[in-house]
């Protein structure tokens, strides 16, 4: 649908602003990404690749965005695109998604106390 598709428009406009050099734009990004993101597999494909970016402080902003966009409901997609990572060759990229998969497995448990 049109609302769908203007949605995954929007996340995959604030993924791009994720590894901004600024970090005042960067935190906002996050921020945005965990609201408009919430449960959307768009989010979590875009996270995921942001995972594996070069620069250490872009992965771990994509893993603290991972606990606010990967709700109980995309927790099984969630795993299936970030575990893989677990035997990436990078060390930076496999903490960066043992972190995520630590987040959202813990946001998900909460949601599901809750």
């Amino acid at each position: 649908s049109e609302g769908r598709s203007r949605s995954r428009t929007a996340i995959r406009a604030v993924a791009e602003l994720l590894p901004d050099a600024e970090p005042e734009v960067s935190k906002a990004a996050e921020r945005v990404m965990c609201t408009i993101g919430r449960g959307r597999r768009c989010a979590i494909d875009c996270l995921t690749k942001l995972l594996q970016h070069s620069d250490e402080k872009v992965r771990a902003t994509a893993a603290r965005a991972f606990r606010g966009a990967a709700t109980l409901a995309m927790k099984e997609r969630a795993l299936k695109r970030t575990t893989p990572l677990i035997c990436h060759h990078d060390p930076g990229v496999r903490a960066a998604a043992s972190e995520a998969i630590a987040a959202f497995t813990a946001s998900a448990d909460q949601e599901s106390l809750a």
